[in-house]
């Protein structure tokens, strides 16, 4: 039912859903250990002081690294250092700025020709941007199991690469890793589900099944607490900054030499995982996205994800526009279809607090490492998803299955607005 989209690294089927086909590969080997060792070094080197690390890259060759005969775990390792290195290069007089003043700094604006040049060779063979992203680079690509017999739990999990290899940047990104372990079985559980409805079978037990892993997303995704403490967000956070939306940083954009005319890209951002963006498509909380320039970035952030993941969503968009009015002629599915928006809901509420702690409590820096609005970029969604919600309810006004619902989703719309009222009330006095 649902297609095994893949360029041979991720593959969307119910054996590997958002997750690399294979372990993605730790370290590189011959003949590229000068670029590995320069990885290896940005821990220390992004401590230091700009001339030395501004030194070391400008020293690595300059490679081609267009080769057909290399294997595409090869080009995505190679793609993943060389993003690492370009974003340590670019953003560390930022970085140095914001440990001397707590504000960041403005960064480079030139990415040298020997590490511009196979970056975009690179991005080129995978059909991404050239530049570090979430699903290649910094997360879902960047895992290495402690112990290989043990599962993706954030614990057995470290970053083949890093900029700071801190136990915080590690806790703060495997988790996303430990949150995809799940999307497997989410594809698995969402494929029994269109399938009823292509079947006109009932519903009620798939749908209670793709509930009960939105569940243990959720679990994963409050693991966050304790895996990276909020207070050292800020020891790596300028490091996944882009330069799209991000003036302040890149009032020049970044210049690809050889080149002569700046490129700017968003930055990376947990905005690039695929799981909310599949069920906002599947449960049709996209028909509830407001028409403005906010919706617009979300929409903008779906180029940055592997082909696969963006052949997925257009396959789904076309596929399922029916499905949520026929699980609205199943009655006893309906507590699950409202349950199935709380979860969403749930997830990016919870995304929405760790802004809250992690960004907001840390700088007054407005804008978030994928160059939205700090302040109105999640509640945008979070509202798209209650209305989606709410059209169940409204529907069904008096159906005694969705009382639970009903007071669920008014201590949603309430809670909600309290946070809203506190951090406006907040930035508006600064």
């Amino acid at each position: 039912m649902i297609p095994a989209f893949t360029d041979g690294f991720f593959c969307t089927d119910s054996n590997h859903g958002f997750l690399p086909m294979e372990d993605p590969l730790p370290r590189l080997s011959a003949p590229y250990e000068a670029l590995q060792t320069l990885v290896d070094e940005l821990p220390t080197l992004v401590r230091g002081d700009e001339e030395t690390l501004q030194k070391k890259v400008l020293s690595l060759e300059d490679m081609d690294v267009t080769s057909n005969e290399l294997s595409v775990r090869v080009v995505a390792a190679l793609y993943r250092a060389y993003c690492f290195v370009a974003s340590a290069y670019l953003l560390h007089p930022s970085h140095v700025h914001f440990l001397q003043t707590k504000t960041y700094g403005v960064a480079r604006d030139r990415l040298p020709r020997n590490i511009a040049r196979p970056l975009v060779q690179l991005a080129d063979t995978l059909h991404v941007f050239p530049w570090l992203e979430y699903s290649f680079g910094y997360s879902l690509g960047n895992y290495v199991r402690k112990d290989t017999s043990k599962g993706l739990d954030y614990e057995n999990l470290q970053m083949a690469c890093s900029f700071t290899g801190t136990d915080d940047e590690t806790g703060f990104i495997m988790v996303h890793v430990d949150i995809n372990q799940h999307s497997p079985s989410l594809l698995k559980t969402c494929n029994d589900l269109l399938q009823d409805f292509h079947e006109n079978n009932n519903p009620v037990t798939s749908l209670g099944n793709v509930v009960k892993v939105l569940e243990a997303m959720n679990a994963s995704r409050k693991k966050m607490w304790e895996a990276s403490r909020w207070e050292r967000y800020n020891d790596f956070r300028v490091f996944i900054m882009g330069s799209q939306g991000n003036s302040r940083i890149f009032p020049k954009g970044v210049v690809y030499e050889p080149e002569t005319e700046p490129r700017v890209y968003r930055g990376q951002s947990g905005s690039q995982d695929t799981i909310i963006p599949f069920l906002d498509t599947l449960f049709r909380v996209t028909d509830y996205y407001p028409d403005n320039e906010l919706t617009g970035y979300l929409m903008d952030m779906r180029k940055y994800r592997p082909q696969p993941f963006r052949d997925l969503l257009e396959w789904v968009d076309t596929e399922t526009q029916g499905l949520v009015p026929w699980l609205m002629t199943w009655k006893e599915s309906l507590p699950g279809l409202c349950e199935a928006y709380r979860q969403i809901y749930e997830f990016r509420n919870g995304h929405w607090h760790f802004v809250q702690k992690y960004i907001m409590a840390n700088t007054r820096y407005p804008v978030a490492t994928g160059g939205t609005p700090i302040v109105t970029w999640l509640p945008n969604q979070i509202h798209a998803t209650l209305a989606a919600m709410k059209r169940i309810l409204d529907a069904f006004p008096t159906e005694p299955l969705l009382q639970e619902s009903r007071q669920a989703y008014d201590a949603m719309v309430q809670d909600l607005e309290k946070q809203k009222e506190a951090i406006q009330a907040r930035y508006a006095s600064d």
